[in-house]
């Protein structure tokens, strides 16, 4: 029984024990044996024995029975032993296997665990181009991902053999923690392969986007390298633009690898030991930023080349220009040369038109001054071309010397004219003045009785004489020498003529003082001396000229007296004294006057002569004749003279004078005649360049120029080489031809250099000039300019928090998200962006939501700005654009063209208008003293694109008061607020309103149109103005005439609209809207394009078929349908109508119309869109109506809403971030859509048609 118990146990774990065991079996079988033999011995000594008493059979079978029993037991025994032999080898067999397979298994770990040193780093680190790389990627991943695999299988081999070997034997002798490192090396190659594999396919990806962006890049170098042949300034401006635009394709390209090397980086450090990942983290980098270092430094040079173009095609352009002035001056300079007239008035009028071409040279003269400062400007650059500029500077240099001092010469040759002629004049004066004074002696001789009277005239004589004489020889020597600068050698015949006739009226006074001396011996003599001498002179005399004796006096001697000088033609009788008429040199009682007309009138010079004898008229333009020009028409009569001009021309611009001269001299009478010319189409011209400024941080700054051009030219504004139209913190107007650029508050950043540019089809104009701004030294606590707005976003969608702060020093940030303070991390950014500070939550989820809140401290102090985000669910049923578009970056809202106050007559309609964009697209919701509106009968809200409008079809008192409209999405909120004022009607006292000095001013400009023949379009503009401007509409420069086919309306806000319906082929070209006031007009303008319809349509070509414009029903073209929303979730309703006329759309829930912020409204072409933003239990089971609606018939469409209590998908996205999830899990999210049907009602002429649309549709995702 103990061997039995024994052999029917396991093998014993020691040799001794077998060994005792297999004795004692041996001793059994020995008993066993002896036991038979000694049974046979009985059996054999039963049968002999012959005792009666013995019971030998009996005995016999006893003993029978103890050898079977026996012999059962040994033969059981010996199945055991054979067994336990069996077993015995079996276990010897296991363990000599088990011994083999751990000394192969501590093998296998072994040099798996030596595999770590394989796979990390994984980069090259002496590769320096991203094709290289992929290569070298690709070969590791054959490579070491066979290896590993391979170590797999062996891993597994020797888990497998062992687990077959602890299956066949209970115990084993040996080191079992081999098992348990294979089994964690499994595991551990398991997730290697799976993450390595990753990582390496990762690797490869991102590194063929690194090759073709490095191809992309060397293609553009490569072109960056081509040497540039010379080109056009335009060729070079669309070179720069098309240079920049790649700048902008490149970056967001670099932009998104930079991106993926993020991600790329972080999963490296997740799963690369330290060191190897720091090596494969810097491989990256290099490599990225080695290729975006190579392209910016190969773009920057490109750039600095194209800009040296540009600036050497702007030199060479302006220089080109200047030149063309100065020749064009020149030449009028040399016309002007020694043209001074030919009097003291024509002197004067050319000086005058000299001092207007002198204005003109001082303006070149400045714009040259420009022009060579950015000459020099280039030169300290070393531009590439300086030699030419130098050059070209040196030689314009020397031609503006030389220029302006033949300008000098010539002004000062007219100032000697100036003189020159005076002095001419005052000699005429004085000749004049001699000659009244020889007249009034001539007459006066005859009638000299008494010595004493010619005494008398001797001493008038003296008293003229005496000074004069002197003054005239001094003013002849001064006119001599003055015609030497002038004329030169040659004498002038002023100067011969004035000479000639003061020598003669000398001579005339001496030959009238000796007669007047001799009369005076005479009439001393005695009588009886005086008539002899008389008698001697009447026999000297002949026969036919002696004089008749009337009495016995004596005969005036006048033919002694008489002078004759030349210019007073007096010719004195030698027999007798005759007194001769009355004679008055030419005078002007009406002179010529200056005017200035328009181009083609007709024009009429008039001025009135006196003088005895009359005076020859003779007429001249700018000192020539025009005597043989048949456009000019003279006239002179009783002293009037006139000159006609049937039809001016800018040509006709001169100066005019009207000469009358007479046997005593001449005078003349000037005037200037300007012609305006007609508006013809000119290229941009800058009047007001642009002044340099400057000013301290934080102050005002404001660039102005003034521009004409036919038509007016656009104007665009660029700080050094880039435009700042629509950029933040800048406010350009231009408005008649002014453009102004304001700062409110200047930073460092606003400084450069600002160019205004003005084009139109006929060229481009520029002028620039340089903003500097210089810190503020002192201390400024920090100051929010612009606060955080709030912020309302969906889930998954991107937020944006802005600001902008000043304050100096420079403030310290700290950021706080409900209370508890923050960093940036992969989803939160902080980053600054121009001025503004800005906070981007990559995707937002339910727990982004609550109050952030940004201080910022220095120095000087603190201040704190809060704001209020909130997160809203997205269900799964849910299409929305905004969904389309979030991965766009957010834009805050803003609100381009505000509410502006408005004023209405009690009854009236009131209309509220502004313009909001935003991304994505904000929420619109507007209050009325700070209460929400909500849609009604009387208060509509429409929503046409950007244009949100508040109209109020007839306003009460209470409508009066402010209104505001608040615009929010996921990058912030904007507001605008308006007063609305009601006069009632019986406040009727009219008051005329104060002119407060506003011109018009467009706030909203005219848009381009298309149009097709038979439909209707509307142009819309908003102006401002005070008093309020009148607008008026213009076709291609005709007035545009109201009728029932073409409605104006201006409302009192501003807004006016011209309605075309239907449109017509002859409605096509430019509508120009002007409006004007007492101060001032503005105009603006838009092309309207007409479609054929016969292009739309096929329409037959008999000469009987008109196309007539029929109204249609509307007709709902795409349904919306039944939905079931989650509570507190939000949803749309959206569909398409048409129908002609366009039909009013209103919405409705449960027959009511919507309104307030629980429903938004919105139109996107002919889609119309009801958003619901959350959805609540009390909308469950009601209805949304759609009701179009125009002159032929409405219809309506209809869903039912239906809410639900199931959880909201932001519990199941929150629940999603919570899942631990390795990189090998695979999970599935599914959602399931169903939808039911709508109905659709329309309403024609005749009874109601109902057509009900059924739809069912099952989508699983």
């Amino acid at each position: 029984d103990s061997v039995t118990e024994k052999l029917s146990r396991q093998p014993p774990p020691s040799q001794s024990e077998r060994n005792q065991l297999e004795q004692e079996y041996s001793t059994i079988t020995q008993l066993y044996t002896q036991l038979g033999a000694v049974a046979d011995n009985f059996t054999q000594d039963s049968y002999q024995t012959t005792e009666p008493y013995l019971a030998a059979e009996r005995a016999r079978l006893c003993v029978d029975t103890l050898r079977q029993h026996f012999a059962d037991r040994v033969a059981n025994l010996q199945a055991l032993w054979q067994q336990w032999e069996q077993r015995l080898d079996t276990s010897r067999l296991t363990a000599q296997r088990w011994t083999l397979n751990m000394a192969d298994s501590n093998r296998t770990v072994d040099w798996v665990s030596k595999l770590d040193s394989q796979l990390y780093p994984v980069l090259n680190e002496t590769l320096t181009t991203a094709k290289s790389m992929v290569r070298d990627v690709e070969d590791k991943r054959e490579r070491v991902l066979s290896e590993i695999r391979r170590a797999q299988a062996e891993v597994q081999l020797r888990l497998s053999t062992a687990d077959e070997i602890l299956s066949q034997a209970e115990s084993l002798e040996g080191d079992k923690g081999v098992l348990t490192q294979l089994r964690a090396l499994q595991e551990r190659l398991q997730q290697v392969v799976t993450d390595y594999q990753v990582l390496l396919e990762v690797f490869i990806s991102f590194f063929k986007n690194l090759a073709e962006l490095e191809h992309t890049v060397q293609g553009l170098e490569g072109q960056y390298g081509v040497s540039l042949s010379p080109l056009t300034l335009a060729e070079v401006e669309k070179a720069l633009r098309e240079h920049d635009a790649s700048r902008q394709a490149i970056q967001e390209l670099f932009k998104f690898a930079h991106t993926e090397s993020q991600q790329i980086i972080a999963k490296i450090r997740q799963q690369e030991p330290d060191a190897a990942a720091e090596k494969d983290t810097d491989a990256v980098r290099r490599m990225l930023e080695g290729q975006r270092t190579a392209w910016e430094r190969a773009w920057t040079q490109h750039r600095m080349s194209l800009e040296s173009q540009q600036q050497l095609g702007q030199f060479d352009s302006d220089l080109l220009h200047i030149h063309s002035n100065l020749d064009e001056l020149s030449q009028q300079l040399s016309k002007v040369k020694g043209q001074f007239g030919e009097n003291l008035a024509a002197a004067k009028a050319t000086s005058l038109a000299f001092h207007y071409f002198e204005k003109t040279i001082e303006l070149l003269e400045q714009r040259i001054e420009t022009f060579v400062a950015s000459g020099e400007a280039m030169l300290k650059s070393n531009h590439s071309s300086s030699p030419h500029i130098e050059r070209e500077l040196h030689s314009l240099r020397t031609r503006w010397q030389q220029f302006h001092q033949q300008v000098s010469d010539t002004r000062q040759l007219i100032d000697l004219s100036l003189q020159y002629f005076a002095l001419v004049e005052e000699a005429e004066d004085w000749f004049r003045e001699g000659s009244r004074l020889l007249m009034t002696i001539a007459k006066r001789s005859s009638s000299i009785r008494t010595p004493q009277e010619a005494n008398d005239l001797l001493q008038e004589i003296e008293l003229f004489l005496k000074p004069g004489e002197s003054k005239q020889d001094e003013r002849i020597q001064k006119i001599s020498e003055l015609a030497v600068q002038l004329y030169g050698s040659g004498q002038p015949e002023q100067l011969h003529q004035v000479k000639t006739e003061s020598r003669e009226m000398i001579d005339s006074f001496s030959q009238v003082s000796l007669e007047l001396q001799q009369i005076i011996n005479f009439l001393n003599k005695p009588p009886e001396e005086q008539r002899i001498e008389i008698v001697g002179l009447q026999e000297a005399l002949p026969i036919d000229e002696k004089p008749v004796r009337k009495s016995p006096s004596p005969p005036p001697k006048k033919a002694k007296v008489e002078p004759e000088p030349k210019k007073a033609k007096v010719e004195p009788e030698p027999s007798k004294a005759k007194v001769e008429p009355e004679t008055q040199p030419p005078n002007f009682i009406l002179p010529l006057h200056d005017a200035t007309i328009d181009e083609g009138s007709r024009f009429t010079f008039e001025c009135r002569v006196t003088g005895i004898p009359m005076p020859e008229i003779c007429w001249l333009k700018d000192n020539l004749s025009i005597d043989s020009n048949l456009d000019y028409h003279t006239k002179v009569e009783d002293g009037l003279c006139s000159l006609t001009i049937e039809e001016t021309f800018t040509e006709d611009s001169a100066c005019f004078t009207c000469r009358a001269t007479n046997l005593l001299g001449y005078a003349e009478t000037t005037a200037l005649l300007t012609v305006r010319e007609n508006e013809r189409e000119a290229p941009p011209q800058f009047l007001q360049l642009l002044s340099p400024v400057s000013g301290v941080e934080g102050s005002p700054c404001r660039l102005e120029c003034r521009v004409e051009g036919i038509p007016l030219p656009t104007v665009q504004w660029y700080r050094d080489g880039e435009c700042v139209d629509s950029a933040p913190g800048y406010t350009t107007t231009y408005n008649n031809g002014v453009a102004v650029l304001s700062v409110e508050q200047m930073g460092i950043h606003n400084q450069g250099l600002y160019s205004c540019r003005a084009t139109n089809r006929l060229g481009t104009e520029m002028t620039s000039a340089s903003v500097t701004v210089q810190r503020l030294i002192s201390e400024k606590a920090p100051e929010f300019v612009v606060p955080l707005s709030n912020v309302m976003a969906r889930a998954g969608q991107k937020i944006r928090l802005e600001c902008e702060l000043c304050g100096v020093p420079e403030p310290q940030l700290d950021w706080v998200h409900n209370g508890k303070p923050f960093t940036e991390s992969r989803d939160i950014k902080v980053q600054k962006e121009g001025g503004k500070l800005v906070l981007t939550i990559s995707e937002a989820f339910p727990k982004d939501a609550g109050t952030y809140s940004l201080t910022a401290t220095n120095s000087a102090g603190s201040t704190t700005s809060s704001c209020t985000v909130a997160v809203k669910g997205r269900l799964p049923t849910e299409t929305s654009d905004s969904e389309l578009a979030s991965d766009l970056e957010p834009s805050k809202p803003s609100i381009p063209t505000t509410l502006r106050d408005a004023t209405v007559s009690e009854g009236g309609k009131a209309r509220l208008d502004c313009i909001i964009v935003g991304q994505p697209e904000p929420e619109v919701i507007w209050y009325h003293e700070g209460v929400p509106i909500k849609e009604s009968k009387e208060v509509q809200l429409l929503f046409q694109g950007d244009r949100c409008s508040l109209i109020i079809a007839e306003t009460l008192p209470e409508d009066a008061g402010q209104y505001k409209v608040v615009a929010i999405n996921s990058a912030g909120e904007a507001s605008s607020s308006c007063q609305l004022f009601v006069q009632r009607t019986e406040m009727q006292p009219e008051q005329t309103p104060e002119i407060t000095g506003t011109k018009p001013l467009f706030i909203s400009l005219l848009t381009d149109a298309l149009a097709t023949e038979g439909d209707s379009t509307s142009l819309e503009c908003a102006v401002r103005g005070d008093p309020t401007p009148s607008v008026s509409w213009f076709l291609n420069n005709n007035p545009v005439v109201a009728s029932d086919r073409l409605k104006m309306d201006q409302e009192a806000g501003g807004l006016c609209t011209l309605v075309i319906s239907p449109v017509l082929a002859d409605d096509r070209g430019v509508y120009t809207a002007r409006a004007t006031n007492p101060l001032g007009e503005a105009k603006c303008f838009a092309h309207l394009i007409v479609r054929s319809a016969a292009n739309l349509a096929a329409v037959p070509s008999a000469p009987d078929v008109r196309l007539e414009e029929r109204a249609t029903v509307p007709a709902f073209t795409e349904l919306f349908a039944d939905r079931t929303v989650v509570e507190g979730g939000s949803t749309k309703f959206e569909c398409i109508v048409t129908g002609k006329p366009t039909p009013k759309v209103r919405w409705l829930y449960n027959s009511e119309p919507v309104s307030g912020k629980d429903f938004l409204v919105s139109v996107s072409g002919s889609r119309q869109v009801l958003t619901i933003p959350v959805v609540s239990k009390v909308l469950a089971g009601g209805q949304i109506t759609c009701v179009a609606e125009n002159d032929a018939g409405k219809a309506s469409c209809n869903a039912t809403i239906t809410v639900s209590d199931a959880p909201p998908v932001d519990d199941l996205l929150s629940s999603i971030d919570h899942l631990n999830l390795s990189e090998t899990s695979v999970f599935e999210l599914k959602r399931e859509v169903f939808m039911q049907s709508s109905s659709h009602t329309q309403f024609g002429a005749g009874e109601p048609v109902v057509q009900v649309h059924g739809m069912a549709s099952r989508t699983e995702q």
